[in-house]
């Protein structure tokens, strides 16, 4: 998992940033999700802001 940071240096850190990852892959699933359920009509964008947006609040990066 070098990708997301070095566990060796600082486990916590790593593990955040692990957490962080896997909270936007659900938040993405979610998103698509929706979009699938709405046959591809939803903005697919701005479904994945609004999932980010829940996930992380005013910390969520803009779509």
């Amino acid at each position: 998992m070098d990708a997301l940071g070095d566990e060796a240096a600082d486990p916590d850190q790593a593990f955040q940033a692990q957490a962080a990852a896997g909270a936007c892959l659900a938040a993405l699933h979610t998103a698509l999700v929706r979009w699938a359920e709405e046959d591809g009509r939803a903005d697919l964008p701005g479904l994945i802001g609004r999932a980010l947006a829940a996930v992380f609040g005013d910390d969520a990066p803009a779509p």
